[in-house]
């Protein structure tokens, strides 16, 4: 986290000029290698500046003060917050303050291309069939992990194994051998 490393008001500078860049390289125009325009670009439509004035005045005023998340509540601070877009860029949303919320990362990861009326819903239908037993406690971590995107299954690579010894013949490779044992006449 920044705050261990630094003051809040320099981990705010930091994290705000993060966030006005990411939104930036986000929205640009995107093409392919022949130049196609794949992605037509958007301009953010405000500075880094005005970002960290609309941050403080979520922050309450300070840039070493703190937020709650729009959608679940908890503390966030200058350093550990996200920013929202409420309905998606992607089904229609619009870049601009009108349209921003803070949010801490879990949510922001969990909302993914909901819009943030979908999203608390989804989080109170779920709280619901917790409370009435027709979600066990377990299936409701493992949907909150699955959401999180913390739950993906990772391939593992099978540790290295040792090449077989040379057989003497001209071919190496297993496969290789057993083609030519098969062509080989037997032996009675």
């Amino acid at each position: 986290m920044l705050k261990d490393e630094m003051p809040l008001f320099q981990a705010f500078h930091i994290r705000s000029a993060r966030l006005h860049a990411h939104m930036v390289s986000r929205f640009k125009q995107k093409e392919d290698k022949r130049g196609r325009v794949m992605r037509v670009g958007r301009l953010v439509p405000f500075t880094v500046s005005e970002l960290r004035l609309w941050l403080l005045e979520k922050l309450g005023g300070k840039p070493d003060g703190s937020a709650r998340c729009i959608y679940c509540n908890t503390l966030i601070f200058a350093d550990t917050l996200c920013v929202d877009h409420s309905v998606p860029v992607s089904r229609g949303g619009e870049i601009g303050f009108s349209n921003l919320e803070v949010c801490c990362d879990r949510c922001n990861r969990m909302k993914g291309s909901l819009t943030g009326v979908e999203f608390k819903a989804l989080q109170i239908a779920l709280g619901d069939m917790l409370r009435a037993g027709t979600l066990h406690p377990d299936g409701f971590a493992e949907i909150q992990k699955r959401l999180a995107g913390q739950a993906a299954i990772f391939r593992r690579f099978a540790p290295n194994k040792p090449k077989p010894e040379s057989t003497g013949l001209l071919v190496d490779t297993p496969v290789q051998q057993k083609l030519l044992v098969h062509k080989l006449p037997r032996e009675f």
